[in-house]
């Protein structure tokens, strides 16, 4: 079956995976040959960690110590929101 948005959508409670699992912040629906199941789209760091990287321009994360997305423009870091 295919679901298909053509423009704004709202959906009230879960979205879940076909082990009947939610996702958490970060985290995207990918579906696969045998089903579907929750990936990361970012590195989950603390900014701790986050500070002994050496990253490179457009890297994002998210920071687990402050609950943001989080950009380095190559530079410094910058909150997304």
């Amino acid at each position: 079956d295919t679901f298909h948005v053509g423009g704004n959508a709202r959906i009230e409670g879960a979205l879940k995976d076909s082990d009947n699992n939610a996702g958490t912040v970060g985290q995207v629906l990918l579906s696969t040959a045998t089903g579907t199941k929750w990936v990361s789209l970012f590195l989950s760091l603390t900014t701790t960690e986050r500070d002994a990287l050496t990253p490179t321009a457009g890297l994002v994360i998210f920071n687990t110590t402050t609950n943001l997305h989080q950009v380095y423009d190559g530079t410094a870091w910058s909150d997304l929101y």
